[in-house]
């Protein structure tokens, strides 16, 4: 018999291989810490959804606020205003005092047709 030339070598292949119980119990562990963790991020970005859409919808309310501001070219802002009541001709005259504007004249209710006693004598 004559002697064959041969060469062994040794080569690793991803094949694939039955778990034992405590592998397989190693495996479920991980999936259910994996599960875990995919339900915590889900709700992380859910939350930070939520915050960043409450972020815009402020800043859209600011924008249509002042858009509203620039297209009526006014503000609604507090002012001092002055009420003079006039007992003679019975009419009550509202004049702004910061641009001494008279805003509004109307007749005195039956209330404020009553004049004040004097105090004191």
């Amino acid at each position: 018999m004559a002697s064959r030339d041969t060469r062994t070598e040794k080569i690793t292949k991803n094949l694939a291989c039955k778990l034992t119980d405590t592998e397989l119990k190693e495996f479920g562990r991980k999936l259910a810490t994996k599960c875990e963790d995919i339900a915590s991020e889900e709700s992380r970005q859910k939350d930070q959804k939520s915050e960043m859409k409450a972020r815009l919808d402020g800043m859209e309310a600011e924008r249509t606020s002042l858009a509203i501001v620039v297209r009526r070219q006014e503000e609604q802002r507090d002012v001092e205003v002055e009420e003079v009541f006039d007992y003679e001709l019975g009419k009550v005259t509202q004049t702004r005092l910061d641009t001494g504007e008279e805003i509004r004249v109307r007749p005195m209710t039956n209330e404020e047709r009553q004049q004040p006693l004097p105090v004191g004598a």
